[in-house]
């Protein structure tokens, strides 16, 4: 069908989301022909009865898309002029759902109960803040690992090529990963199983009902590292791929809510701490340790998002300390070049006068 090649020429959809434009384009065709109308007769006149009647507020989007291809595959204007009158209606600031540190905890206990493999996707999602989509499209080859924990390199994105770091549950990943090829995907299932899946763990840990399941781990870490200023804008935007800084003001209202609760705990201290001696254990080498324990005394592995963070600006700071050291390098080597009795003579101790 030229639409779908259309769409697949423009940038890489996922299959659901070619599907999607698709049951929209067949919706709108149908109430067309219900109406004795097609999409060269379809008037302005025609389009506000068919928002009228369907009431889906994606029916503007959808046909402006359909729109747009057919204007640029017959260059016929009709369709230009109609597509300039459709308007999409402007989101203001819906509110986002996000889940607390506590509930994503459940869910990933829980996520154990039902799959593993679903249970390190959920990990991965919630401490990388990744997409859905860009981490079922991860190859074995895309993870490295070093002393600090994993490296992802997401190639397929709606956005640009960027890696992301995973501390918390490397270990997980490396164990699952091991000795495969390189070619293999890291994730063996497809989106909708894991969907599947993930339902049902969610009704074990209890938590209310959210259409984007998958994607509210994503807006879960970005309030996170938001709430805590862990990143910059900038740095924001870098992490999560974002070419704007559009979504972080999606987030404002809760950071707002944030600053309120933070204010109002001057007076009223809500948390309580935990109960004296009580410990946890290593999820890398099983040690059991002081509840309040960021890090592993016996491997090291960050226990905490607060211990995740102070590795991710570590790492930042080594990998400044290493540009800065191969600037100083290029440098010796051009004063080099220009001047090699200069540097030898400071290579035996110092210049003579």
């Amino acid at each position: 069908m030229k639409f779908v090649e259309w769409l697949r020429s423009r940038k890489e959809y996922s299959p659901n989301t070619l599907h999607k434009y698709l049951v929209a384009l067949r919706k709108i065709l149908s109430w067309l022909a219900v109406h004795g109308r097609t999409l060269e007769e379809m008037t302005y006149e025609d389009y506000l009865k068919m928002t009228s009647e369907l009431n889906n507020r994606k029916i503007p989007e959808n046909l402006k898309l359909i729109l747009k291809f057919l204007w640029l595959t017959t260059e016929d204007e009709r369709y230009m002029k109609l597509y300039q009158k459709v308007k999409v209606p402007v989101d203001k600031g819906k509110a986002v759902d996000v889940l607390t540190e506590e509930q994503v905890s459940r869910l990933i206990e829980a996520c154990g109960q039902v799959d593993y493999e679903l249970k390190l996707l959920v990990e991965l999602l919630y401490e990388t803040g990744a997409r859905v989509g860009e981490l079922l499209n991860l190859r074995v080859r895309d993870v490295s690992f070093d002393q600090h924990g994993a490296r992802l390199y997401i190639r397929r994105s709606k956005s640009e090529f960027r890696v992301v770091r995973a501390v918390l549950y490397a270990t997980d990943l490396l164990r699952f990963i091991e000795g495969r090829a390189d070619e293999e995907y890291v994730f063996t299932k497809n989106y909708n199983t894991f969907l599947r899946h993930l339902s049902q763990a969610w009704e074990l840990a209890g938590l209310p009902s959210i259409r984007r399941k998958f994607h509210i781990l994503r807006h879960s870490r970005a309030t996170e590292l938001l709430r805590k200023r862990i990143f910059t804008e900038q740095e924001m935007m870098k992490w999560f791929g974002w070419k704007t800084r559009k979504m972080i003001d999606v987030y404002s209202h809760i950071t707002m809510e944030y600053v309120e609760e933070r204010y109002l705990s001057i007076f009223n201290e809500a948390d309580s701490p935990p109960v004296a001696g009580e410990r946890k254990e290593c999820p890398r080498c099983g040690l059991l340790i002081r509840f309040e324990a960021n890090f592993c005394p016996r491997c090291g592995q960050p226990l905490s998002s607060e211990a995740s963070f102070e590795v991710l600006r570590r790492i930042e700071r080594e990998e400044e300390e290493v540009e800065e050291a191969k600037k100083l390098v290029e440098s010796f080597l051009e004063l080099a070049t220009r001047r090699p009795d200069l540097v030898r003579r400071l290579l035996r101790g110092g210049t003579r006068r």
